[in-house]
């Protein structure tokens, strides 16, 4: 029935439709509503929808909008749903007042009743009984408690196919082999328990138990039980079939070749158990000895010598075979990477022809080793150069900035890859200057490369549409409900009336994403029938929680037990301000701790204040910090401080979007340092400060980074003249310092991480009368710990330490104090949840001068492991070279929830 009012509408809308295209009446829609949802989040049944506000009514669109709809109300569990469309025409008025004729599309859904599940049986098949009954019944329990699938459910089609994972998750867990669900039936239920508001089936799963399975290993020497075990492990999550024995057994022989042992054998045999409730299945291995490759040469090469070919044969080979060792698969790779490279000389028919190995006699002395010598069979063929390119319909680029793009230059040797990726460039240089819907009529056609003389030489030929260069008509936002339509519109790289580019829009929804006020964005260009050569801009969001509240336990062995919390408001008066208030306390577990530390801090933001791109944040914070000292008479009070900050700080991307950002900070601090060990350092003071600071961060994730590289480097500039002042002397002084840190992903489950950093501090006034530092100990430089000198304790490389090794007669700063530190770190992922490092770091601390001499190494490992309620996070470092008198020669560093 919808369908037959579907198309009366249709013929209504062509009838009143107010514009005409090619003769024929169109119609645009300004709204599209739904109606009847009851069961589901209305931001779902309108992802189904393919026909948006501002597009011209399109038959198959509603239609394809209508069966999605259908489709996912079916796909969870309500199959007696109908759908009716729905055409009107109503008045709506403007901002101005004026009533305007609106066109509204609406979909009207009644839900039906859906399906609910009354019993969930599981029956095995193909099991003898007798054999396997008290195994099935303690299986069967299990089951029932993991599927997540309970009477009175609607039955959802993802928990069907959830259910056979579990099912066959746990039955492989259970040295089960080859089992899982066969069969899955649906049968209607009744009974005077189930209501008439759903209609009830009995599901039945059919459950294979394939075969219970131990496996054993004979022969094995190079690779342990555990490794064995883990390729069991690995095949039974892909799931493995009947015969399950020969992928094992292949499986081990491909592994034990990937390193090498070319001529292994692999055989199996097979007991069953008394009771037929298990078989044992023991692989027997004949590694064989591990193959070395004797030598290389290459055949049927004419133009390339052949050191040529294996300096390159080996450049592009994988690392076990650069280390001389024969893996035929990787060999085989490499000499078809070769190939690859001789193509993109211009020798597009050269191919590899094939490999020759022959294994060396062994001898009586070499008994337990092999070798083999190589023959590359190649076809060179003749090389191709480009006599010229021809650009058919080209008017919009120049002809120097077709070919760059293309990567093409006349008379050089014709590469094929690079003209592939050149094709790709140069499209994307005409849809970013509007042309959307701009072709290379004979792409992927033979007419394209045009070839000569034997293919010796080469034309490129491009027939090219240019088609029309779009301009923005107009910007229509979509969801905004608490934000402003301008917090939007300043995000966009587009504007109306100007051109519409590929990269503009792409640009635009990255912007808006980072915004982290939208949960989903949107940003599509539509045709507009308003003006020729425009495009009507959708820009769809969907509005965030503006609130939000974290924290939680944690312990820290530097810091002892600390709890977190914070609680976030954003998006405030629809301007994306942010505002957040955070506070935290910890309990130190080392000895002479004397109160319970504490900071609290408010912070605002306001983005494009004043100028664009430039946002603003200021910030107000209380704590109260005791610094410990760590020497060779042990653990002891340095000092303790109050601060109160008043923190306003400007920041801007420097060039564009892009992640090189600039900042200027002004903080005017009030402190009170308290316990100190000598009288001078008990003191108030102010300090003013101005900070500069430059950061580019080219890293694929702050909070988890995995490759890229940070570098940030920054000046704190606190004369007398900028407010600092203390009741025991002038203060004064600048510090300088920098970052850098690298992550280097060398392979899939490993890579490195590499830090510098460094800074300098300088007295600005003169306390050499004075017997008191010119820089308040609260800013003077320390090291150790697991943000700096793992195996070393918090703060334990300072100012006293750096007296005694540099032998001078006092800690006092009159005049500069400066540290290296170098860190060095490789990383294994184990597994998604857990990763073990080995670490090596060294810093120095020293007092009126600067170089890494005196320097301190602590070296070690640790382990990170996710956990529900937080990352657990051990560090075991030991001292290289341990400061003279110091016993403590091993520090761990740990922390567990937040931190």
């Amino acid at each position: 029935m919808s369908r037959y009012w579907l198309l009366f509408t249709t013929l209504i809308i062509f009838l009143l439709g107010r514009s005409t295209w090619a003769g024929v009446p169109v119609l645009k829609i300004d709204r599209v509503t739904v109606k009847g949802v009851q069961s589901f989040p209305i931001s779902s049944i309108e992802s189904a929808i393919e026909i948006y506000p501002g597009q011209i009514l399109d038959r198959d669109d509603v239609v394809a909008s209508e069966e999605g709809i259908q489709t996912f109300y079916r796909a969870h569990g309500y199959d007696e749903m109908t759908v009716k469309v729905r055409f009107r025409q109503q008045f709506q008025e403007d901002l101005d007042g004026v009533r305007k004729i609106q066109n509204v599309l609406e979909f009207d859904i009644s839900e039906g009743r859906p399906i609910r599940i009354a019993e969930v049986e599981l029956v095995p098949v193909g099991q003898d009984q007798n054999g396997m009954k008290e195994i099935w019944d303690s299986e069967k329990e299990k089951l029932k408690r993991l599927l997540k699938m309970r009477s009175g459910e609607i039955l959802d089609q993802s928990k069907i196919s959830e259910a056979k994972r579990v099912v066959q998750e746990t039955l492989q867990s259970d040295e089960f082999m080859g089992a899982g669900v066969s069969q899955i039936n649906f049968e209607a239920a009744t009974g005077k328990s189930l209501d008439d508001s759903a209609r009830w089936v009995k599901i039945r799963f059919k459950i294979d138990l394939g075969d219970r399975v131990l496996f054993g290993f004979r022969g094995n020497k190079f690779f342990t039980w555990s490794n064995l075990q883990t390729w069991i492990e690995d095949l039974r999550a892909a799931g493995l079939g009947k015969d399950y024995q020969d992928i094992v057994k292949k499986r081990i022989e491909d592994e034990y070749r990937n390193v090498g042992f070319a001529k292994v054998s692999v055989s199996y045999y097979t007991v069953e158990s008394a009771n037929n409730r298990r078989r044992n299945i023991t692989y027997l291995i004949d590694e064989g000895p591990r193959v070395r490759i004797e030598s290389i040469d290459f055949d049927g090469n004419f133009i390339f010598t052949g050191q040529e070919l294996k300096s390159r044969f080996f450049s592009r080979a994988s690392g076990i075979v650069q280390n001389g060792i024969y893996v035929e698969k990787d060999v085989r790779k490499a000499a078809e990477l070769l190939t690859e490279w001789m193509k993109e000389k211009g020798f597009l028919s050269s191919r590899l022809v094939t490999i020759n190995s022959k294994y060396l006699p062994v001898s009586k002395t070499q008994l337990g080793s092999a070798s083999v010598r190589l023959v590359v069979y190649l076809y060179e063929g003749n090389q191709t150069t480009l006599r010229r390119v021809e650009l058919q319909g080209l008017s919009q680029v120049t002809d120097h900035q077709a070919k760059s793009d293309l990567g093409l230059r006349e008379g050089e040797p014709l590469n094929l890859f690079s003209l592939t990726e050149g094709i790709e460039a140069f499209k994307k240089r005409y849809r970013d200057l509007g042309f959307l819907n701009f072709q290379i009529r004979n792409e992927g056609k033979d007419g394209l490369v045009r070839y000569t003389q034997e293919n010796r030489q080469a034309d490129v030929v491009l027939d090219l549409s240019e088609g029309q260069q779009f301009r923005v008509g107009r910007i229509q936002l979509e969801g905004l409900v608490n934000t402003r339509s301008e917090v939007v519109l300043r995000e966009l790289a587009f504007q109306e009336g100007g051109i519409l580019g590929e990269s503009a829009m792409i640009t635009s929804e990255r912007q808006l994403r980072k915004l982290g006020i939208f949960s989903s964005v949107v940003v599509r260009a539509l045709d507009d029938e308003i003006g020729a050569g425009k495009k009507f801009v959708l820009v769809k969001v969907e509005e965030s929680d503006r609130g939000m509240f974290v924290g939680g336990p944690g312990i820290r062995s530097d810091l002892g037990l600390r709890i977190n919390s914070q609680l976030t408001y954003s998006n405030l008066w629809g301007r994306n301000h942010t505002v957040s208030v955070s506070a935290s306390a910890n309990r130190r577990f080392v000895p002479f701790y004397n109160f319970l530390e504490g900071q609290a801090q408010l912070n605002y933001s306001w983005p494009w204040f004043l100028i664009p791109g430039l946002t603003f944040r200021p910030s107000l914070s209380v704590g109260r910090t005791q610094y410990l000292d760590f020497s060779v008479n042990g653990w002891s009070t340095s000092f303790a401080a109050d601060n109160q900050t008043v923190s306003l700080t400007w920041d801007k991307s420097l060039v564009g979007q892009s992640n090189f950002l600039g900042s200027l900070t002004y903080t005017f601090e009030g402190i009170r340092q308290f316990m100190g060990v000598r009288a001078e350092d008990n003191s108030a003071m102010t300090i003013g400060t101005v900070t500069p600071r430059l950061t580019l961060d080219l890293r694929d994730n702050p909070l988890l980074p995995t490759s890229g590289f940070y570098s940030t480097a920054w000046m704190d500039f606190a004369p007398p003249a900028l407010g600092s002042n203390a009741d025991t002397g002038p203060i004064g002084y600048y510090r300088v310092q920098f970052r850098s840190d690298y992550y280097w992903p060398v392979a899939k489950r490993f890579g490195f991480y590499f830090s510098f950093r460094t800074g300098y501090e300088q007295s600005l006034v003169n306390n050499s009368n004075l017997n008191s530092n010119a820089i308040p100990l609260i800013k003077q430089f320390s090291l150790g710990g697991i943000a700096s000198l793992r195996g070393y304790n918090e703060l334990e490389l300072n100012t006293v330490i750096s007296q005694q090794l540099q032998g001078l007669s006092t800690s006092i700063i009159k005049g500069s104090l400066s540290y290296i530190n170098y860190r060095a770190q490789l990383d294994f992922l184990l597994n998604s949840s857990l990763k073990f490092d080995v670490f090596l770091d060294s810093a120095s601390l020293l007092i009126n001068a600067y170089g890494f001499q005196l320097a301190r190494y602590g070296a070690g490992c640790g382990f990170r492991y996710l956990t529900p309620v937080g990352s657990v996070n051990v560090d075991w470092g030991f001292k290289l070279n341990p400061i003279p008198g110091v016993n403590d020669l091993n520090v761990v560093h740990f922390s567990v929830g937040v931190i």
